[in-house]
């Protein structure tokens, strides 16, 4: 059966410091468009997320898989819950959507999880359960043991039924308070598995940001996920760039949207009309006064502006080829 592709979803993805926040800023501007407040969602393309979820439920089910992954979704869902203790800082998805988190992460347990029981994976077991087992006369404690759930494959269409519900219920109580009719939701390596994550949300519409190898490779120098020598940068961005490059032929182009950065800073109003004629909305004149947003926090050329000549020539000799792909000469 043919599913339905809701319209009220616009997915923003880049490739790690490429400036998915600030267009997530800007565009939340506008009346028609609303996202998260603070923190990007982290629940497609995260570990544990709804990619995972996929590869096992419709890829490579198997009972043990099943269970693996109900604990690993529930796991992050309470990171991204909490405020001050999750691996998730500010994400307070309780306040962010709601109340809406929880009823949509119910909804999506209820429909993948069969039943439960309390057992212990021989992975997760040692000689001291075994010993405390058997003086135990193999009685199943709670307290030593944990909830095995038990689920089922999916087809494809199955699953996506599933998974566009929960981003519906999500996004309704937001879409409400904030009187929206889309939202964008942002994380930034939906460039990695781009065709999975409109199928899974339901999306139409995708907005990809590229930023100049240089500047990234200077951002990166600031944050602690991030690798610092240009060795292991070119290599991160050849593998990131290189599998949107193959990825986006899967999409009919009218769904996405390649934006650079820079764009947006030499040329805001002509490409700002191109983000608003991609998402089929009127451009608002007095954009920049009702967002966050500033150009300036783009920090376009900070490599220029930081490197000695000497650094900027070994930076361009680098990235050289990286830097002709991408048109950034």
């Amino acid at each position: 059966n043919c599913i339905l592709i809701d319209p009220k979803l616009i997915l923003l993805g880049g490739f790690g410091r490429s400036g998915t926040t600030g267009i997530r800023e800007l565009l939340k501007g506008h009346s028609d468009i609303t996202s998260t407040d603070k923190s990007e969602l982290r629940i497609l393309t995260d570990p544990g997320g709804f990619i995972s979820l996929k590869n096992v439920f419709v890829d490579n089910w198997t009972f043990w898989r099943g269970d693996h992954a109900i604990h690993e979704f529930k796991a992050l869902c309470k990171d991204l819950n909490s405020k001050w203790f999750g691996g998730y800082a500010l994400a307070n998805f309780k306040a962010e959507f709601c109340g809406n988190f929880e009823v949509a992460n119910k909804q999506l347990l209820d429909n993948l999880v069969q039943s439960s029981y309390y057992g212990k994976w021989i992975k997760h077991s040692n000689i001291f359960y075994k010993l405390l087992s058997r003086l135990l006369k193999q009685k199943r404690l709670k307290m030593f043991n944990r909830e095995i759930f038990i689920t089922r494959s999916l087809d494809y269409s199955q699953f996506k039924e599933i998974t566009r519900k929960y981003f519906n219920t999500l996004v309704e109580k937001k879409l409400q308070e904030d009187m929206a009719s889309m939202y964008i939701i942002d994380e930034p390596f939906i460039s990695q598995n781009p065709k999975e994550c409109m199928d899974i949300t339901g999306a139409n519409k995708l907005i990809v940001i590229l930023r100049d190898p240089r500047d990234v490779f200077q951002s990166f120098q600031g944050r602690d996920w991030t690798p610092r020598d240009k060795d292991s940068t070119l290599t991160y961005l050849k593998s990131v760039y290189s599998c949107w490059t193959r990825k986006k032929e899967q999409l009919p182009k009218e769904l996405y949207l390649e934006l650079k950065l820079e764009d947006i800073v030499s040329n805001f109003s002509e490409t700002y009309k191109r983000l608003c004629q991609f998402l089929n909305i009127d451009p608002k004149d007095d954009i920049l006064l009702n967002t966050n947003y500033s150009p300036e926090k783009a920090h376009i050329g900070r490599w220029r502006e930081e490197l000695s000549n000497k650094e900027k020539e070994e930076l361009n000799n680098y990235f050289s080829k990286l830097i002709t792909q991408l048109n950034y000469i």
